[in-house]
């Protein structure tokens, strides 16, 4: 009988969040092909590479709007199971309120690796890609970095420019003891990674003694790193939220060795981590409305309620953790103590629901 009801409700629930899902979706897509239309759409990126490109970024868009679609799914599915008095004969057959929220909630639960890797991964990868194809076939400017300094390990590096194929151009390098004292500054025009090194190119290298200096000339030379790899290369030519996890982790790691790690970087990669703790308190927020909604409101009420309390508690949610972290808290605990606030505020509303 659990089996039965439980794979019923998977199928009620997965149906009712598709639907959501695929609407939002569906406006997204058509107002995306709409806008490039109007202002990008010509000889070269023709309408079919809009529909490709909108496509691509889909997942990434639909991201932003995930919590929202599932709680929409999940508080119309437990409407209707009220609606046909199905709910009742599913509160009769649970041994307890908590079986009877995981049951309503499983399904959900379920589907959280999946849009956990679509929203992290899949999402930020394809939307780099299309972003690159469309700046490329519409002339217009791509991600690249001027002028940047970078710091790794004793070694201080600034790069007149990173090119969208990860080369750099015109690279000096300025290399210290670590108490910082030079020992040598190096130029080279042109540089591309090769298998697990750096080809520099046309380089010419000052190496300073305590009594001389001694100037090098390479037409061709190496240049060893571990950290400096064209994977974080590419992630600093990107904004952080168009960066799969991996990738925003190898960047904060860099950043940190380059003492350039900012509080919004650390922020958004630990709220990202702890995304699953955020997920979890929107549905329960979204049962709680869906409770509350047989007694006096309207389903249409409580979802109305269930986006506008949903929306304004993430935004809380981000400023208490910005908050904490202007208060010098780190931002482990920050982020974490900030998604338990929202978890604990969706858990209470719960239970003053039921």
């Amino acid at each position: 009988m659990m089996k039965i009801l439980d794979w019923y409700l998977l199928r009620q629930t997965s149906f009712m969040i598709g639907i959501v899902i695929c609407s939002i979706a569906g406006l997204l897509l058509i107002t995306g092909i709409a806008d490039d239309a109007a202002r990008r759409v010509d000889e070269s990126y023709t309408l079919l590479k809009s529909v490709k490109y909108n496509l691509m970024m889909l997942p990434s868009f639909l991201h932003e709007y995930i919590d929202i679609c599932v709680m929409l799914g999940t508080l119309i599915t437990v409407a209707s199971l009220n609606k046909n008095q199905e709910l009742t004969s599913i509160q009769l057959i649970s041994s307890s309120t908590a079986n009877l929220v995981l049951r309503l909630l499983l399904p959900a639960l379920i589907m959280l690796p999946f849009l956990y890797y679509s929203g992290q991964w899949l999402g930020p990868s394809l939307a780099q890609s299309a972003k690159l194809e469309r700046a490329l076939l519409t002339g217009r400017s791509t991600p690249t970095l001027s002028g940047q300094w970078f710091k790794t390990g004793n070694e201080y590096i600034n790069i007149n420019l990173i090119t969208t194929d990860n080369q750099l151009i015109g690279i000096s390098r300025f290399t210290t003891d670590g108490e910082q004292n030079l020992l040598s500054a190096q130029y080279s025009k042109m540089a591309s990674f090769n298998e697990d090194h750096w080809i520099l190119e046309n380089s010419t290298e000052l190496n300073f003694d305590t009594r001389s200096v001694s100037r090098e000339t390479n037409p061709q030379s190496t240049w060893q790193t571990e950290l400096f790899t064209p994977d974080v290369v590419n992630s600093l030519k990107q904004y952080s939220d168009r960066l799969t996890l991996t990738e925003l982790f190898k960047r904060s790691r860099f950043d940190a060795e380059a003492g350039t790690l900012t509080s919004e970087t650390q922020r958004d990669f630990w709220n990202r981590v702890w995304y699953p703790i955020r997920y979890c308190a929107a549905l329960l927020l979204a049962l709680a409305f869906s409770f509350g909604s047989f007694r006096q409101k309207t389903v249409g009420d409580a979802a109305f309620k269930t986006i506008v309390i949903g929306i304004t508690a993430g935004l809380m949610m981000d400023t208490i953790g910005a908050a904490l972290m202007i208060l010098q808290m780190n931002a482990i605990a920050a982020t974490l103590l900030s998604n338990l606030l929202y978890l604990t505020g969706s858990v209470a509303l719960l239970r003053r629901s039921y």
